[in-house]
């Protein structure tokens, strides 16, 4: 299922059943269909979802520093952890303060310096 038109959630037990090259690429391929049915980008990790008054945002990493500025975006702004690769841990934090995510560092640099580290 598509989670709020933006999170496709794909979660396999590897203890009950071994995950092969070929489940992996019907798994991407399942993927891209969804991805242009919903208009949806799954891959693009420099993107960040903030949930600000039960709506939710979408900003690049680079347009974070800005926003910052402007006054618009905190580190205590919710963000969704798109970072798990754990079922458990996505139903219990699905949302973490912006300043505990990968992408505080957007924060604190210019959009020239910002880097990708998980």
């Amino acid at each position: 299922a598509v989670l709020h038109q933006c999170f496709l959630i794909i979660a396999v037990d590897e203890s009950s059943v071994s995950v092969s090259g070929c489940a992996i690429d019907r798994s991407v391929h399942f993927v891209k269909e969804t991805a242009l049915k919903h208009k949806v980008d799954f891959f693009n990790r420099f993107l960040i979802y903030v949930l600000k008054n039960e709506e939710i945002f979408i900003h690049k990493w680079k347009e974070l520093w800005l926003l910052k500025q402007k006054g618009q975006i905190d580190e205590t702004d919710e963000v969704f952890n798109i970072w798990t690769t754990r079922l458990g841990e996505w139903r219990y934090k699905q949302l973490i303060p912006l300043s505990e995510s990968p992408a505080r560092s957007a924060l604190l640099s210019t959009p020239n310096e910002i880097s990708f580290t998980l």
